[in-house]
């Protein structure tokens, strides 16, 4: 079943989120590309699109834009800096740019090249096959602007520093965004994942790549994950109050065992709220496997006890997924959206993806499909027995206030 928006709210979510878009560059060294890559880009919204025939040629025009780029759409086979240079250059020094990468190479190669990007930092939003396709262009970057909800800027190298995030959470500018998760077989929305962004004063709205890391860095984990968790917990006891019955997914950070209360803080903290632990999944990365804690192992086995949920996110993507599979008492596994999004036309992605959600489900475990985007998507993933979707072709992240009010046009949608 397909559950893409109507028509005309899909139009005017679309062209209201790419309003607030301003400036692009096309790295491509065919010029007949590079002028319909550049018309592309100015018909869905982009008020300034530089061009650029290599990656040097590119690297001088960002030196020189008077105001800061949201976007590259970079091409990767070019006679000069080719793209894969190129992105190692944004990624050292332009890593606020979003990245759409657009080629005519096989599709493993593109996919291996945005694996590479991202691990880089890189805001890698998605992938193209040439010639270029306005429709899933346009999708890629609604998706991008909707999640961020202010024009995109490009902070300066070293701008995210501890001391700013020290100064952000202070001022209380890190907020949960929330994204629906849909079940597959019934089209009914049955929960969300709360995503931190920060309201930053100066850079605007930036999500997590921009600020994770270095709030890892300096030891601050612990104080932003509470805030989300508040928050989010907030949320829910509104959404249930009024009616609504959604469970809601949190990302908790490896570093919030290494405290031995946590477990019991977080059942504190639902009590408070009056949320049901039955309600709430804590998602972790695969690198909490790395963390090898015992008492994180612990602590996590305590909040399965008092009825949470715990998933492991971003399945497929580390070197330990089987190692936490057997170790921590998951419920739930969410298969990355790399795996996802390049099934279709990829035989050894589209293997991963179904033996991935063959091996949940023999586990007893609920399967997530994260960043479904077409409803072609959706019934790969749905008639490889996945369980849930989450992704654009839904809805992307949204404030609390708007998250509420998607909800009410789902149910009522999706009840006729």
């Amino acid at each position: 079943m397909s559950a893409r928006p109507d028509d005309e709210a899909a139009s005017k979510h679309t062209t209201g989120s790419l309003a607030n878009l301003h400036s692009a560059i096309v790295i491509e060294d065919d010029p007949l590309q590079r002028r319909l890559a550049r018309g592309v880009l100015q018909q869905i919204g982009f008020a300034r699109v530089l061009e650029a025939g290599d990656g040097s040629e590119a690297l001088q025009a960002l030196a020189h834009s008077p105001a800061p780029v949201d976007l590259a759409l970079c091409d990767l086979d070019m006679a000069g800096m080719d793209g894969i240079q190129m992105l190692s250059r944004l990624a050292r020094d332009y890593q606020g740019i979003a990245v759409v990468l657009l080629s005519s190479q096989a599709p493993s190669l593109i996919a291996a090249v945005g694996t590479m990007a991202a691990a880089s930092g890189l805001e890698v939003v998605g992938t193209m096959r040439k010639p270029i396709d306005r429709e899933r262009l346009e999708r890629l970057v609604a998706d991008l602007d909707s999640s961020t909800r202010k024009p995109l800027r490009s902070p300066q190298p070293g701008a995210m520093d501890a001391d700013d995030i020290r100064r952000g959470l202070g001022a209380g500018e890190f907020e949960p965004y929330y994204q629906p998760k849909i079940a597959l077989t019934t089209g009914r929305l049955c929960g969300a994942e709360a995503l931190v962004r920060w309201n930053h004063p100066v850079h605007g709205l930036l999500a997590p790549a921009r600020f994770l890391a270095p709030a890892e860095a300096a030891g601050l984990m612990g104080l932003l994950t509470w805030s989300v968790v508040d928050q989010a917990f907030a949320a829910l006891a509104t959404w249930t109050a009024a009616g609504h019955t959604i469970s809601l997914s949190v990302n908790l950070s490896a570093s919030l065992f290494e405290d031995d209360s946590a477990a019991e803080r977080l059942c504190a903290r639902a009590l408070n709220h009056g949320v049901a632990p039955e309600s709430i999944t804590f998602e972790l990365t695969e690198s909490v496997a790395t963390r090898d804690l015992p008492g994180m192992i612990g602590g996590l086995a305590r909040l399965r006890m008092r009825g949470f949920g715990l998933a492991i996110d971003d399945f497929g993507t580390g070197y330990a997924s089987l190692q936490q599979l057997s170790a921590v008492p998951f419920s739930e596994m969410k298969i990355d959206r790399s795996f996802v999004s390049g099934a279709g036309n990829q035989p050894h992605l589209r293997a991963i993806l179904e033996s991935s959600i063959q091996l949940g489900r023999r586990l007893g475990l609920e399967t997530t499909a994260e960043g479904v985007e077409t409803s072609a998507e959706e019934t790969l993933v749905r008639s490889a027995g996945c369980s849930i979707g989450q992704g654009f072709l839904y809805s992307p992240a949204l404030p609390a206030a708007e998250f509420i009010r998607f909800v009410r046009a789902w149910i009522s949608r999706t009840a006729r």
